[in-house]
């Protein structure tokens, strides 16, 4: 799979350790690698919030995948922020908020 160069914000959700923002550095069609403060033990099924922000109303409408924490990356070691890998397990409800999850 070919990953994308896109760069997004996007908002994890997770019960068990709380909702954070991330940045997406890399998204392909079966998961993604984001940059967060913290990282959620491998095996952690999360909620992954894609914003679409429409330039001409400034209306925000975003897409939600729930995800698996597959693996931890440590991108500066001087700087506290990890990346994060995760596979994507499918789509969320449709309902405009990180889904709700299990951990």
């Amino acid at each position: 799979m070919t990953n994308s160069e896109l760069t997004t914000l996007v908002a994890i959700s997770s019960k068990t350790y709380g909702d954070v923002f991330g940045v997406a550095r890399g998204v392909s069609s079966t998961g993604i690698l984001i940059e967060m403060p913290y990282a959620p033990p491998i095996g952690t099924i999360v909620g992954v919030h894609f914003y679409v922000t429409y330039d001409e109303t400034g209306d925000t409408e975003g897409i939600s995948m729930n995800a698996e924490v597959v693996g931890h990356h440590y991108l500066n070691p001087a700087v506290p922020r990890r990346a994060v890998g995760m596979r994507f397990l499918g789509f969320a409800a449709d309902t405009g908020e990180p889904s709700q999850h299990v951990q």
